[in-house]
């Protein structure tokens, strides 16, 4: 309830393309600066492939080269966090194998070293994706001592109805990492 009576903050959502070198990242600063938008947020859906990564599981190379593009997006310090970090746990194939272990391991340690905080949503929450949000994902981000922050990447109005503000809070009363208020 607390949180829920502080300003509601936006932030515009940039996606990571290759192709467009870093002109995605240069439109999004330059979007950032009308609207009142609060944040710029890192949400890397799609692999170097074009596949998005709630649809399939990486093999390592594309693991890696989405890992590197997040930290290359990281290390400009325009973006405030990671949106939906568990988000390749969504996909229909995905296990703990090598690519699995590499992916979680290298998310939330840097997120631990480079201070990135990691993003819980709640729209993936309240929508009740089968595997998503991810268990094994914040535990290991416990385990890390990575940072998270409450995200409600709200799609609709049903976002702010205080009972599904709620379910984010559930979902983590057993995960020990810290919480930012505010960035």
């Amino acid at each position: 309830k607390q949180w829920y009576q502080r300003r509601v903050r936006g932030g515009l959502e940039c996606e990571l393309i290759d192709s467009f070198g870093n002109e995605c990242i240069d439109l999004a600063i330059n979007k950032s600066n009308i609207n009142g938008i609060d944040y710029l947020i890192i949400g890397h859906h799609f692999y170097n492939n074009g596949r998005h990564v709630f649809e399939y599981m990486p093999n390592m190379e594309q693991a890696k080269h989405w890992i590197k593009t997040l930290k290359k997006a990281w290390i400009t310090k325009k973006f405030s966090y990671l949106a939906h970090p568990d988000g390749f746990f969504n996909s229909l194939d995905f296990n703990l194998n090598d690519v699995g272990n590499y992916l979680l391991e290298e998310i939330t340690s840097f997120s631990r070293k480079e201070k990135m905080p990691l993003g819980i949503n709640q729209n993936g929450i309240i929508n009740s994706r089968k595997k998503y949000p991810s268990l094994i994902f914040w535990k290991k981000a416990e385990e890390n001592k990575s940072i998270g922050i409450y995200e409600l990447d709200a799609h609709t109005k049903e976002n702010f109805k205080e009972k599904n503000i709620e379910k984010i809070f559930n979902f983590m009363k057993g995960i020990k990492i810290k919480i930012l208020d505010e960035l």
